[in-house]
């Protein structure tokens, strides 16, 4: 989008929040692509309490790509509390066994999740989308949502992925979006 201006930062997110907060006000949005469940948290905390005041968008993808989601909070919300279970895992998962899923590397003790560089553009893409369009303004602006991009999931099996229930049956790629406030 022509119209964006978008500035990276560098060095630890975590310790960014706690000695330069105010840094981040001078943004619009603030998008969290890490994975990374405590620093997601951080980040949330940070807002409930005022400390940062920018949307954020919180962006995570499932293995091999078979999902992906995005939570946009126009507003404060404590999504911890009602989303994710106590290991701050997301509750309404795709995958239902996405930690089996991992993958080690050889060599060393590193893992990493297996993914689709094409369809992780594919949501990144359909994201952006309806953030401009429907997310970011109008009666919109104060309500936060989750936008789950499903991938190909046609082909789990194939991946020794289990889909849960209430996602199975979903057709290939496809978007759904639900206020979450």
């Amino acid at each position: 989008n022509p119209n964006c201006n978008c500035k990276t930062e560098h060095g630890d997110a975590n310790i960014y929040l706690e000695v330069q907060p105010e840094k981040l006000n001078q943004y619009d949005v603030i998008f969290i692509t890490a994975a990374d469940g405590p620093l997601e948290y951080h980040f949330v905390q940070k807002a409930l309490t005022g400390t940062i005041t920018p949307k954020l968008v919180i962006m995570w993808i499932e293995p091999f790509s078979l999902a992906a989601h995005a939570l946009v909070l126009n507003v404060p919300q404590d999504i911890h509390e009602s989303l994710f279970d106590e290991w701050m895992q997301y509750k309404d998962r795709v995958v239902s066994n996405s930690a089996d899923l991992y993958i080690s590397e050889a060599g060393c003790s590193a893992t990493y999740m297996p993914y689709s560089g094409l369809d992780t553009q594919a949501f990144a893409i359909e994201f952006v989308r309806s953030f401009f369009s429907k997310f970011n303004h109008g009666r919109n602006k104060n309500k936060n949502f989750h936008f789950a991009w499903i991938g190909a999931l046609s082909s789990a099996k194939k991946y020794g992925a289990i889909i849960s229930e209430k996602w199975q049956g979903t057709p290939d790629y496809t978007s759904y979006i639900e206020v979450i406030n």
